[in-house]
């Protein structure tokens, strides 16, 4: 019993050491402009769970590099990826459900993967979150929620969102404002994990 088991760690142990030298060898690659092979180191660490590949091979279905652009593919590994909690999938597959981009269109979709991702902090989720409640698109139109998620993304972003704050701001009593300031902080505090 207690030999299965060292079998079977050192199994893991072994296939965690092949995604990894696959994946090291990957970015090599990509950082040589040389595609075709990231492709299929990446690939080849892709299908055994990387979830990190599995983005990035997502990444160059979705924009064409060193593969054919294939929509549709770029979704499946960004899928893969993003069930294993990875936010940058989690988005891009939001942003795929979004445009109907090798998925059909499914703006509720969109919202669930980018409630995700803004819930691990993606500030670029988070902005998406306010868009879509600012117009009411996956989720009830909401200018105190989309106030809030732009106000989170404004405080982890390096980018200035203070037009559009002031934009949905100007939409607010001033009672909602303050409703909303308050979210935006109890959000942040939680961990992204009270933002309702």
């Amino acid at each position: 019993m207690r030999s299965q088991f060292l079998l079977s760690v050192l199994f893991v142990a072994a296939v965690g050491a092949a995604q990894a030298q696959s994946f090291d060898k990957g970015v090599a690659a990509l950082d040589r402009g040389d595609f075709e092979t990231a492709f299929e180191e990446l690939l080849q660490a892709a299908f055994d769970g990387h979830a990190t590949s599995q983005l990035y091979v997502g990444l160059m279905y979705d924009q064409g590099k060193g593969v054919a652009q294939d929509h549709g593919q770029a979704a499946h590994w960004y899928r893969l990826a993003a069930e294993q909690g990875v936010a940058r999938a989690q988005r891009n597959l939001a942003g795929l459900y979004f445009l109907g981009d090798g998925v059909t269109q499914d703006y509720a979709e969109a919202s669930r993967w980018n409630l995700l991702a803004a819930q691990q902090g993606d500030p670029g989720a988070q902005f998406d979150m306010g868009m879509a409640y600012g117009l009411g698109k996956g989720v009830p139109r909401d200018n105190g929620s989309a106030y809030m998620w732009f106000r989170v993304a404004d405080i982890n972003s390096s980018e200035n969102l203070e037009n559009v704050l002031l934009t949905i701001r100007n939409r607010l009593s001033p009672e909602d404002l303050q409703r909303a300031e308050k979210r935006a902080l109890t959000c942040i505090e939680t961990g992204y994990m009270d933002c309702n």
